[in-house]
């Protein structure tokens, strides 16, 4: 399928993001990458911006399940993505556990 190809454009690859961010404009170091599964926090440090996971969709299982083995841990955990988007909006950086 056209789909499996290697590409700087699939994650946990950044390209999409550092693609993104040229043409936009955008300050990485201020942004977030919001994700329910490893390889979205992969994704955000490879990318150079910070992580939140969420535990809806596949998050609980693999936080549950899985994390021990993860290389790398979220700069923020959330129940849901609107808990997520708060704490982003409402926390210094500093300051999240």
């Amino acid at each position: 399928p056209p789909y499996r190809i290697d590409c700087d454009c699939r994650k946990p690859k950044p390209g999409l993001i550092h693609r993104a961010a040229k043409e936009f404009d955008i300050d990485l170091a201020d942004s977030w990458m919001v994700g329910d599964r490893y390889g979205d926090i992969e994704l955000a440090r490879n990318a150079g911006v910070n992580s939140a996971f969420v535990m809806s969709g596949y998050g609980r299982g693999e936080w549950e399940h899985q994390r021990q083995n993860w290389n790398h841990q979220p700069d923020l955990t959330a129940n849901h993505l609107l808990e997520a988007v708060k704490r982003i909006i409402e926390e210094p950086l500093g300051k999240r556990a």
